[in-house]
């Protein structure tokens, strides 16, 4: 388990199952009961490119995910 600093948090929850090919994501603002949400569903895509399609398409996730990692103490 990680604690992430404060300065480094943004406000995404997700969750990724399959290298991706399935993910659930949300945003919001800080303090804001809104949620804006995001299925990413990639299980119907040809498998030649289903894990390309699927990494392009959660990459900003994904980066916050590895950058608050690597912060994370």
């Amino acid at each position: 388990i990680r604690t992430c600093p404060e300065d480094t948090r943004l406000n995404y929850h997700y969750k990724s199952i399959d290298d991706g090919i399935m993910a659930y994501l949300s945003e919001d603002d800080e303090g804001s009961p809104e949620r804006l949400y995001r299925t990413i569903d990639c299980t119907k895509v040809p498998k030649l490119g289903r894990k390309y399609i699927a990494k392009e398409l959660s990459k900003d996730y994904r980066d916050h995910f590895e950058k608050s990692f690597a912060a994370a103490v």
